[in-house]
């Protein structure tokens, strides 16, 4: 395996296809232009990958982006990655991004196969990437930084998307707990986005305060770079609706999901 260089910054970012991935992709690439960074770009869709690394490549010079098609919820994943970081070196920053979801099903509707598979990605691939990198940095000496991409619904259960909300609160807390585990050894930034302009959510009628990918890719960008270790994006109106969800009575938050799901 490569060893890490303190003078080359790599980034690996997963669910980099599409959504806030593939911009942050072109964010950073358009904020390093003149430094020169590596981008790692993980994703289960190899043509669009490949499609981004012309493209960046083309417009930023000093830009060099290595592609791995991967599915995070695949045991081979830490294989891939290992190829991966063959070629670009050990990340710098591992930015835990891919994640599905699915509206409009309550619990005990249709088929828990469903639920399971956003567990699986959001969670269970998420932790499986972090895993593999924490390990990687033990082994070398290196101090990372792990940026989680969380949700603003990991702050309550929200009605129709249980399963979505129980992957981004396990993410919330399993990265407490990595926080706590390596402190001072390893940076831990979890991000909480509302509504943005993704295909995760493209489908639902009410999307309240909605920004574009573009938008909240340069808002996480900034957020990494200064290495916060918790942040709403947008900082308004997202600080003030995920701890007012938190406090709602149970009863309040019924009669509003029973208003805007009929």
């Amino acid at each position: 395996m490569p060893q890490h260089s303190t003078n080359q910054k790599v980034v690996f970012i997963t669910g980099a296809s599409s959504g806030i991935g593939r911009s942050l992709a072109f964010a950073y690439a358009s904020h390093y232009a003149k430094q020169g960074l590596v981008l790692g770009l993980i994703s289960r869709r190899e043509t669009i990958l490949s499609d981004m690394k012309s493209q960046i490549e083309k417009e930023y010079k000093s830009i060099r982006v290595e592609i791995s098609a991967c599915d995070i919820t695949s045991p081979s994943t830490p294989t891939l990655l290992e190829t991966l970081t063959s070629r670009t070196g050990i990340p710098t920053i591992m930015v835990l991004n891919a994640g599905i979801g699915h509206q409009g099903k309550q619990i005990g509707q249709g088929d828990i196969s469903d639920d399971a598979a956003v567990i699986e990605t959001n969670l269970v691939g998420a932790m499986r990437v972090c895993h593999w990198v924490v390990g990687v940095w033990e082994r070398v000496g290196c101090v990372g930084h792990v940026v989680g991409v969380s949700s603003v619904a990991a702050w309550r259960g929200l009605p129709t998307s249980a399963a979505y909300s129980a992957s981004k609160a396990g993410l919330d807390v399993y990265l407490d707990a990595l926080r706590v585990e390596k402190y001072g050894k390893i940076k831990v930034t979890v991000l909480h986005p509302g509504y943005i302009d993704t295909p995760i959510n493209d489908m639902m009628e009410h999307r309240p305060y909605l920004i574009s990918a573009d938008k909240a890719a340069q808002l996480v960008l900034s957020r990494i770079e200064r290495g916060v270790r918790q942040a709403f994006i947008p900082w308004w109106p997202w600080t003030v609706v995920a701890r007012l969800l938190a406090m709602l009575p149970t009863w309040v938050l019924a009669l509003a999901a029973r208003k805007f799901t009929k």
